[in-house]
């Protein structure tokens, strides 16, 4: 699998994501009205974490476990998870669903370093 078939993969996921943060207001606006306006910054969130995980699972799928390193997918999968709880119990009681969609996107940053940092040894190897 090439770098640049990766790159691609993302970079459409990243065009799809942004287009969706764009339409996000409009499309909840017209399907939900504007009584649930005040899910317009979550589901923008989610967008930005959408290409996070794309880019998670490109690495993953196509990298990592080609590469032997899967144990490391459970590695960044438990770090995610313990940077998730302990965010979500620090932000939820302060800024809702917000707070959770922060914890979220935290918590997959978390494993695209992890997976980048894994990758980038795999293709020094190589």
């Amino acid at each position: 699998m090439s770098v640049t078939l990766l790159a691609a993969i993302t970079t459409f996921t990243a065009v799809l994501a942004f287009a969706s943060y764009r339409l996000a207001g409009f499309v909840i606006n017209e399907l939900f009205t504007e009584r649930y306006s005040a899910a317009i910054p979550v589901a923008q969130a989610f967008c930005v974490t959408a290409v996070l995980m794309t880019s998670q699972l490109t690495l993953a799928n196509f990298i990592v476990i080609p590469g032997k390193r899967t144990p490391l997918l459970i590695k960044s999968s438990t770090t995610a998870l313990s940077i998730s709880l302990c965010l979500q119990l620090l932000l939820i009681p302060y800024f809702g669903a917000v707070g959770a969609v922060f914890a979220r996107t935290a918590a997959e940053l978390s494993v695209l370093a992890i997976l980048m940092w894994a990758t980038s040894a795999i293709l020094r190897k190589t």
